[in-house]
């Protein structure tokens, strides 16, 4: 910690002027070197130390979903990885260098989607969601009994109630770089979500979630699962709060909200934003749980 210490000290800017003069005007100055000279070293140091404390989410298939906690009768939001590991929010971080897109006005479903992030043609958007472009994340209801989730809720679509087994997802809280917005989006029409979806329709939006196709929430079928497309209008750390609710045996609401971190780290800043990124999140992590982060005073 110590010699992390160190060299952040070294990043720091140097009071003193620069001096350029002989052997004798530089007696006593501060050796003045440049900061890139120690980011090698200081992304070995401080990668590997902070990764040991939560998972590195970078390929791979996963989704999002929920567990049953019988004994106390409790929703536990988790990813679950292809060949059954599983992550709690505080245990993971999605990181991905997602595919930055100009948005132009001859493509229909990013182009309704990026205004509704604020985004207009000419403008950037990076894009996460593809198999081949970093995490691979969906939505599930799987692994639940379908028997116990049946429920009536309102439609988005028509305003009456309606009955099906259903887990679902709000997005309800973000923490985001400054002037960002993060969104999800609908971009083939097919799914395993509840109603029908149709290509360019917005799921999230922290710009303007009252024009998503339903406020903000999605209703995720049990024993089945979906994939969108996920939207960030800068690079940077995003912490995005989701609650998870349902009803269980017809009789008892459940509701538990869940704060995942998603760290967008385009090329070739990939280094000092992973380094940057899970300091940042463990830390609020550390923070949100009463704990003290290790090594620090506060």
């Amino acid at each position: 910690m110590l010699f992390i210490i160190l060299m952040i000290s070294l990043l720091l800017p140097n009071p003193h002027p620069a001096i350029s003069g002989g052997p004798a005007e530089r007696d006593g100055a501060r050796l003045r070197l440049k900061p890139s000279c120690f980011l090698p070293i200081l992304a070995m140091f401080i990668i590997p130390t902070l990764a040991s404390s939560a998972y590195v989410y970078t390929t791979g298939h996963g989704d999002f979903r929920v567990t049953y906690e019988s004994q106390t009768q409790e929703l536990n939001p988790i990813i679950h990885m292809d060949g059954g590991a599983t992550y709690g929010p505080e245990d993971i971080l999605i990181q991905t260098d997602a595919a930055r897109t100009t948005v132009t006005n001859n493509q229909a479903s990013i182009n309704r989607f990026a205004g509704m992030l604020g985004i207009s043609a000419g403008q950037s958007i990076w894009v996460m969601g593809g198999a081949s472009t970093g995490p691979y994340l969906g939505f599930s209801g799987e692994g639940l009994l379908d028997e116990d989730w049946i429920h009536e809720f309102t439609s988005p679509w028509t305003g009456d109630p309606v009955t099906a087994s259903v887990i679902h997802m709000v997005l309800t809280n973000w923490t985001m770089p400054q002037g960002a917005q993060f969104g999800v989006y609908e971009t083939t029409g097919l799914g395993a979500t509840w109603g029908n979806r149709a290509s360019g329709d917005v799921i999230f939006s922290t710009y303007d979630p009252g024009s998503t196709l339903d406020n903000n929430r999605l209703s995720v079928e049990v024993g089945d699962h979906t994939h969108y497309a996920f939207g960030f209008t800068q690079p940077g750390l995003y912490e995005l709060e989701f609650t998870f609710s349902s009803v269980y045996q017809g009789d008892t609401p459940l509701s538990t909200p869940a704060t995942f971190s998603f760290l967008v780290t385009p090329e070739p800043s990939r280094i000092l934003l992973t380094a940057g990124g899970l300091a940042l999140a463990l830390f609020r992590r550390n923070r949100r749980n009463g704990a003290n982060p290790a090594g620090m005073t506060i």
